[in-house]
């Protein structure tokens, strides 16, 4: 991300950048050489992306702020179209970039079912120029008046100590002192991130629990839920448990057929028909997960089947693991479930800073060394940027 940001052609002391390590192990480190931007680093004990976004709010100096995921891979022009997006639109907005997957992610079967499509996020529904409202408030592309953020509280770390849900609950607030979100398809950014069947619906486990909490903060949580999910004391309806019971056999064997056409269709076209069945199973089957969510928010009990979950689990790794090897130019191991397995000893996978969205390989960064929490890198000149990254 660094290294695309180096990139930019908007001209040295437009932006400055801040970067939030939020308890990293080992501790994250900076390129030796020189950026071509004012870099901080901040370091904190792991607190979620909400407490880091507020750490990395504090320490930035324009007034306009761009909000970024760490996996984001942007365009070389993103900047100069992010201030000159505000220039056009004026005050009381925030202006929302893309965020479509990269080549190398898209290599994934599962990971191409969620392009285009509204499962991930809504951005097929999204026209460009038009005007939104908190929902679509998401801050892996987003840039606004930083001190409209401050001016709301900033993020609730506290009850969103996690990476969903914390950035549309800032949203609604911003929402009700009259903000909208533009979005613009000529901020381009890509998104790095494979995403296989069984983290999509750990994920939707985990919105369940944010879900629940959003609404409650806003006094609207049974509006995100099924008819009978709360009871009139606002636990759980008399029903909810027998519902996610009820769903967990076919939810389970539809984890498990994604995970096939996961193994099937890896970098290979696959049928529309296909595409199409196996997106509807994803919207029908993660319910399950997501109301397992609610009723464990509810309740802290988890109703999900650990032994199964662990079994998919590992043999997605194991996939993982023979995908890393033949990345790294060994010899091909045979699936999961062979006679020989993968070693323990494989190298990781590339790092998204290595990517390109059109699946190039940049050069990486200098040797690096330890950066002390809280120092500023880098001045360019006593003038204040015009725009702000702020990264977690």
């Amino acid at each position: 991300l660094l290294e695309r940001l180096a990139r930019q052609t908007a001209p040295p002391g437009t932006f400055e950048v801040a970067l939030v390590d939020d308890g990293s192990d080992p501790p994250l480190e900076a390129p030796a050489r020189e950026l071509p931007f004012a870099l901080t680093l901040l370091r904190q004990e792991n607190a979620g992306p909400a407490a880091a976004r507020n750490r990395g709010l504090e320490a930035v100096r324009a007034d306009l702020v761009l909000i970024l995921n760490d996996d984001c891979v942007p365009s070389d022009d993103l900047v100069e179209k992010h201030l000159a997006a505000h220039a056009e639109l004026g005050d009381g907005v925030a202006v929302l970039g893309t965020f479509g997957f990269t080549e190398r992610s898209k290599e994934s079967a599962f990971t191409r079912l969620l392009e285009d499509s509204t499962l991930l996020f809504a951005y097929p529904a999204l026209e460009h120029g038009g005007r939104y409202g908190w929902d679509v408030f998401w801050t892996c592309n987003i840039s606004l008046d930083a001190q409209a953020i401050r001016d709301v509280g900033g993020f609730d770390a506290e009850r969103f100590d996690r990476a969903i849900c914390e950035d549309v609950e800032l949203g609604a607030r911003l929402a009700s002192r009259g903000l909208s979100v533009v979005y613009r398809e000529d901020c381009v950014a890509h998104h790095e991130h494979r995403m296989d069947p069984v983290e999509y619906m750990d994920r939707a486990f985990t919105l369940g629990i944010y879900q629940c909490r959003l609404g409650a903060k806003f006094g609207q949580a049974h509006l995100l839920f099924p008819p009978g999910a709360f009871g009139s004391d606002g636990g759980p309806g008399e029903g909810l448990h027998d519902t996610v019971r009820r769903l967990e056999a076919n939810a389970l064997e539809s984890l498990d057929a994604l995970m096939e056409v996961e193994d099937v269709f890896e970098a290979r076209p696959m049928p529309d028909e296909t595409v199409r069945d196996a997106r509807e199973v994803v919207v029908q089957h993660s319910q399950f997960f997501r109301l397992a969510g609610l009723y464990f928010e509810l309740t802290g009990k988890d109703l999900r089947p650990t032994a199964h979950l662990d079994a998919v689990r590992a043999r997605r790794d194991a996939r993982h693991a023979a995908r890393s090897i033949r990345s790294a130019g060994a010899p091909s191991v045979p699936a999961p479930g062979s006679a020989t397995a993968p070693s323990a000893a494989a190298p990781s996978e590339a790092g998204p800073s290595e990517v390109d969205p059109a699946g190039a390989s940049p050069s990486r960064p200098a040797s690096a060394s330890p950066v002390r929490s809280g120092v500023r890198l880098s001045e360019l000149g006593p003038d204040a940027p015009e725009l702000s990254i702020v990264v977690v």
